[in-house]
């Protein structure tokens, strides 16, 4: 295995999430995209902008590159994508030089295909990677998940990244999960974008897929997966044309 691999950053991972209000969700159905959270803010038995906070998260998001250094985990990003879908990333990551994917999600994205689709449910199926590393947040457990791939292992950041030797991140990939992170998060999203902007290297190419930075409690966000997945095609040649994948 080469030395070099790629992080996805779900931002779900940073919300927690509970059976209250966790009644479904899809990135296509109008119901959902148009009025799940707004419904969700509603109905729910207790005020989710005080339930759904960074105080409950693993660690601040911003503190990710700092956390993944200090297990040799070098950031030496050649790009930086973010969408709101890994339906619309997948392209990118399936064309990854890297043997290894670090992924952290509340959800494990291994549901079984239905023949070519992508879908955010399965996308972890389409990627060429050797090795998955799935850090899932402490408001999880392994038991949570149906399906697991059989080239990956599952903990908490803390115990499963324990590295012999020294490796490089090639490329990050941040999905902002519109269907499964409240709008009230928006403003954590756009403050971790900008810091890893700040941080990965000044060669690194930076592609923003759609309205991801947009901030859902200032206008409602609407995302038209074909279009976004046309988008993300158009970035892997970008990318291949500055080498930067």
């Amino acid at each position: 295995m080469n030395n070099i691999v790629d992080v996805s950053i779900d931002f779900d991972y940073f919300c927690y999430e509970d059976l209250m209000w966790d009644w479904g969700h899809n990135e296509v159905n109008d119901i959902f995209k148009n009025y799940a959270w707004l419904a969700r803010y509603i109905f729910a038995e207790k005020d989710l902008q005080e339930i759904i906070t960074l105080g409950k998260a693993d660690f601040h998001p911003c503190d990710l590159l700092s956390k993944l250094a200090r297990k040799s985990i070098k950031n030496q990003a050649k790009s930086l994508i973010i969408g709101d879908s890994h339906a619309l990333i997948e392209p990118v990551l399936t064309a990854s030089k890297a043997d290894t994917l670090i992924s952290l999600d509340a959800h494990i994205d291994y549901w079984p295909r239905e023949g070519d689709e992508v879908t955010c449910a399965n996308w972890m199926r389409f990627i060429k990677h050797k090795r998955i590393i799935n850090v899932i947040p402490k408001f999880r457990t392994d038991k949570d998940y149906k399906y697991i791939s059989e080239n990956s292992k599952t903990g908490y950041l803390g115990g499963i990244l324990h590295v012999s030797k020294e490796r490089v991140i090639n490329n990050i990939f941040i999905c902002k999960s519109s269907a499964w992170t409240p709008p009230h998060m928006d403003k954590h999203f756009i403050e971790m974008v900008n810091e890893f902007k700040n941080k990965v290297p000044s060669d690194c190419y930076i592609n923003i897929i759609g309205d991801v930075m947009k901030d859902r409690m200032e206008g409602h966000l609407m995302i038209n997966i074909s279009q976004e997945r046309e988008k993300a095609q158009q970035v892997v040649k970008e990318c291949r044309s500055k080498n930067a994948i």
